[in-house]
This record gives C-alpha cells, structure tokens and sequence, in this order.
C-alpha cells in the first residue's frame, strides 16, 4: 500500500553469487509491474547506496530517474506510473461496439461513427482524470516535501536517527541530541 504522497519503497539485494545474471532485473522489473497494476502507488521509490555503481545501472536501465543524494551516502530513485492513453482504446473499443450495432441495424458506416464518438469522448474523459490525478499528486508531493523540509530546518536540537519504510507507513524517529550523544 503507498504511503501518502502516493510512493511506494523498493528494495533489492542479490546474493553475490546470484549476481550478473539479469535476476536482479527480472524481479525488479516484474515487481514493477506487480505495483502499478495492484496498488494506487504513483510512484517507486529506491535508495542505494552511492558507490553501489551496478544499482545505479539496474535502476537508470529500468527506467528510474535520480531524485539525488539523500544526505546519509545514499542516492534516491524514484519511477512515476507509466501512462495510459485511455483515448485509443476506448476508440478502438468504440469502433467496435458501433460495428456490431452498425451491423445489427444495417447501417455499419453509422454504427461505427457513433461507436468512434463515443469510445473517443470517454477515452477523452478517462485521459483528463488520470491527468487531474497526477497533476494533484505531484503537487501533493511538493507540499509534502516543503513541509519535510521546514521541519527539518525549525527543529532546534533534533536530529533524524533513522527513517523505515515499514509496510505503507514512513517511520520517522527523531531524538534529542544530547540523548545520541550520550549514546555513543
């Protein structure tokens, strides 16, 4: 389940024996697919570490785009949801239902017509809210970057200890800096 900006996190680690056999991509590239199509996630994400230079190639070839460092030796990836171009099948799946009215009703040139029409103005209408939904979700995105960052630069004597992805919740710890300290 996507966290709320819509993010789903990645992990991938292969047994050094296992490695430069594609499995790394076959599973990524499968687990990709797995998200888009069972879950409302826009976006996945992935940190690796920033040496880890057959990472970098796994994820750039998988079509990942790099967001940058992340400030703990770690680069952030992420992959928006491929999109969908809902006008052409619903053209097609038009066109198709006209033929068969067109055909029951012997007239196949206006059945087709109004088939096309109709596939056209949904497959139109389908396009403009998945266009809505990630214009809303990319804005989210921002505000909820925003406010990261000015909790991050207000916070006086805090520090982030760690961040986890645990499921579809972001588990922030923060501590007390005299606590950590007194830590180590």
């Amino acid at each position: 389940k996507p966290n709320e900006k819509y993010e789903v996190f990645v992990s991938i680690s292969i047994e050094e024996r296992y490695r430069k056999k594609q499995y790394g991509t076959e599973a990524l590239r499968e687990m990709i697919s797995w998200v888009f199509a069972n879950t409302e996630a826009y976006y996945m994400m992935a940190e690796i570490q920033a040496g880890n230079l057959p990472a970098h190639g796994l994820l750039t070839n998988l079509g990942f785009v790099s967001c940058g460092e992340t400030g703990h030796d770690t680069v952030r990836y992420e992959l928006e949801r491929p999109v969908v171009k809902y006008m052409v099948l619903y053209y097609l799946f038009g066109m198709s239902c006209g033929s068969c009215l067109g055909i029951a009703n012997d007239n196949i040139a206006l059945g087709m017509l109004l088939g096309l029409v109709f596939g056209a103005l949904i497959g139109i209408a389908l396009d403009k809210n998945d266009k809505k939904k990630r214009d809303e979700i990319k804005a989210l995105r921002k505000e909820k970057e925003v406010e990261k960052n000015e909790v991050e630069t207000s916070a006086e004597n805090l520090i982030v200890v760690g961040f986890s992805q645990l499921g579809a919740e972001s588990d922030w710890r923060v501590a007390n800096t005299d606590s950590i300290r007194n830590t180590f």
